[in-house]
């Protein structure tokens, strides 16, 4: 809502989201606002272009969604349900969209990795300026927050503000990066 509004009735900010029951409600704000800049694309971004299972949280209606699995902490077994949606990568997209972004915020509940390696020609053609969220403990088995930003230095890109939140013994930060 935010960057819709930032960028004015000339620009574009493409939402993404695969949650029927945040999709219905981001519709509804995009129609209560007048938002005409504002594109919902009802799929999860991802590495490869495909439907996958998608974990929701109660009915959806959660921040705690996540293609990354079912390992969220402190959410009991029954109260997650998955769902079959379909995933998209940000360079498919953009070929798809003709759209080229200048900054991609990326919240996606430990698939942080997978965003940015669907985002690859973007990255090194386009350096748009990212910024990102990083959930440690729901980070697939193998992946690290550290190995995100090795692939991001692949590309040119530091980080230039950070904050991070110590909850119980994992970081959670919020990073602005932007290539040289």
């Amino acid at each position: 809502m935010v960057a819709a509004r930032r960028v004015g009735v000339r620009g574009r900010v493409a939402a993404f989201e695969p949650s029927p029951a945040l999709l219905e409600s981001l519709s509804f704000h995009k129609r209560l606002n007048r938002l005409s800049q504002l594109d919902i694309v009802s799929k999860a971004v991802s590495n490869r272009d495909e439907l996958t299972p998608f974990h929701l949280v109660g009915d959806g209606n959660s921040f705690m969604n996540s293609l990354a699995g079912t390992e969220i902490t402190n959410i009991s077994p029954e109260n997650l349900s998955v769902i079959e949606i379909e995933a998209i990568t940000l360079d498919t997209y953009s070929r798809q969209s003709g759209l080229v972004p200048h900054l991609i915020k990326i919240d996606t509940e430990g698939s942080e990795m997978w965003v940015c390696e669907g985002a690859r020609h973007l990255l090194a053609q386009h350096h748009p300026a990212l910024i990102i969220a990083t959930h440690p403990p729901w980070l697939p088995k193998g992946q690290t927050v550290e190995a995100l930003f090795d692939l991001l230095n692949d590309h040119g890109y530091r980080i230039v503000d950070s904050v991070i939140s110590r909850y119980k013994q994992d970081d959670f930060g919020d990073y602005l990066c932007i290539a040289d």
